[in-house]
């Protein structure tokens, strides 16, 4: 043991708690350690004092007032911990009102007139092109101009027409 053991396990190894791997590596300790060895001595002497005194006697009617008074007192705490029927209610009001709040505003949210939805399809030209032997090119525009669309696959995986007619507008 490079440091000194707290306190706590000198008391510990004094009454014979400690695993008995940890007692003897508190043991080495003490034999070089005159700081805790006198430590230990100071806890031995305050065991034999404390093992000395007599036990205060004390009647069964004196351990009964003692456990009464004790339960009066765990009673009465629990007592003053609960919160008035008023501001329990004023608890339930307002977390309704919030839920309340919250479901107002999903619905109107919900109903607010927001962005026309974009066309779903569009009329386009396919035309196809030549390509490498074993490769099949297409390229897709729309009449009124914007993006074209160019494909190049293998002959193998090329898909039918999406309207699934042979013919060159979708």
């Amino acid at each position: 043991m490079n440091r000194c053991p707290p306190e706590e396990k000198l008391s510990a190894y004094l009454d014979a708690e400690l695993p008995a791997a940890e007692a003897a590596a508190i043991e080495a300790h003490l034999c070089a350690c005159p700081e805790c060895s006198a430590t230990l001595g100071a806890f031995r002497e305050l065991d034999a004092v404390a093992g000395s005194a007599p036990a205060p006697a004390v009647s069964e009617a004196q351990w009964d007032a003692a456990w009464a008074a004790i339960a009066s007192r765990i009673a009465a705490g629990r007592r003053q911990a609960r919160r008035p029927v008023w501001r329990r209610a004023v608890v339930w009001v307002a977390a309704a009102a919030a839920c309340l709040a919250v479901a107002a505003g999903v619905v109107v949210l919900s109903r607010r007139p927001g962005a026309p939805a974009a066309p779903l399809a569009r009329e386009c030209v396919v035309e196809e092109l030549e390509a490498a032997p074993g490769y099949a090119a297409s390229v897709a525009y729309s009449p009124e101009g914007g993006v074209a669309l160019i494909t190049l696959a293998p002959e193998a995986i090329q898909e039918a027409p999406a309207n699934g007619q042979g013919g060159d507008v979708l």
